[in-house]
């Protein structure tokens, strides 16, 4: 990940954000959505390095990829959510961005309620 491309790309953005906002506030909120995803789109070979790895532990987990598995899933959720979120925010939908939020805090417990389950099983045929 070429840190410094994706540094001097945010700050171009943000340069013409606030020239933009002087002017007109319409094209300034596309330009930050647009630039927002640009730089998510140069954060993509970090992304599949880390799934990379993820890949890997969970391959040395002999027989255990379920919960890398749900780690996966809810990574995903989160930096979805997180993206989605701000977008909004960027927008000047705070409002909606938090709705995001609250979605993705609910997907993610759907994610791991089976895992939840198992792990409460578990305990109680311990206890008997």
């Amino acid at each position: 990940m070429d840190i410094l491309k994706i540094v001097g790309v945010a700050m171009a953005i943000a340069i013409m954000a606030v020239a933009l906002h002087r002017q007109d506030g319409t094209w300034r909120t596309l330009l930050v959505l647009a630039g927002g995803t640009v730089l998510v789109l140069l954060f993509l070979p970090a992304i599949e390095q880390v799934l990379a790895l993820l890949r890997t532990l969970g391959a040395l987990s002999e027989g255990n990829g379920a919960i890398f598995t749900i780690l996966l899933r809810v990574l995903g959720i989160s930096y979805l959510v997180e993206f989605a979120a701000q977008a909004c925010e960027d927008a000047g939908e705070k409002g909606i961005g938090s709705k995001i939020v609250l979605g993705g805090k609910l997907a993610i417990v759907v994610v791991i309620a089976p895992t939840l389950v198992g792990l409460v099983e578990q305990v109680m045929g311990l206890m008997t």
